[in-house]
């Protein structure tokens, strides 16, 4: 086995370099509950460092809902230096790597065809869909619904055992 990017070996801040894919599309019923189910998606962020798991919910695969959710998790989890990605369509869009480039963010693919470089992220996807099928199943539900269910997932995903406590220690030493 090759050994490990040093990316993922050295103590940083959580989410400082990360990895970020989607999922979905999930059917929602639209806010004021008439009309027909309107497709959502799921923007799942792991920090590369401690494996914690932050997760968005964006309205389609554009471009601009990628931004936004790049600047929703700048805006919790603070900067971004390095955020890697595979290459579906919302990310290969020139507005998403100018925005990043734009903000300091060092935006990196894998190589085409290739999940298996995007392991780690890949690996928070299946987990995720674990859980929400388990609580939602198949029925339809409401934006907020899917928010707070999201929502809940994110905290188990982050409740399980992780590096956490081996590199936050150390974190707070440097």
């Amino acid at each position: 086995m090759a050994p490990l990017p040093e990316v993922r070996s050295t103590p940083a801040r959580p989410f400082l370099y990360s990895g970020m894919d989607y999922c979905g599309p999930f059917l929602v019923r639209p806010l004021n509950g008439k009309g027909a189910l309107v497709k959502m998606y799921v923007s799942l962020f792991v920090c590369l460092v401690v494996k914690a798991v932050h997760i968005e919910i964006v309205t389609d695969i554009s471009a601009a809902s990628c931004i936004n959710a790049v600047k929703r998790i700048v805006a919790w989890h603070g900067r971004i230096v390095e955020l890697h990605c595979n290459n579906a369509t919302a990310f290969v869009a020139f507005q998403v790597r100018n925005h990043c480039l734009d903000n300091g963010i060092k935006f990196q693919f894998i190589p085409a065809r290739s999940p298996h470089f995007g392991g780690i992220w890949e690996a928070g996807i299946k987990p995720f869909k674990y859980h929400f099928r388990r609580i939602m199943g198949l029925k339809s539900f409401s934006v907020d619904h899917l928010h707070t269910v999201v929502t809940q997932v994110e905290a188990v995903l982050n409740s399980r055992p992780c590096r956490h406590s081996l590199i936050l220690p150390m974190i707070w030493r440097l």
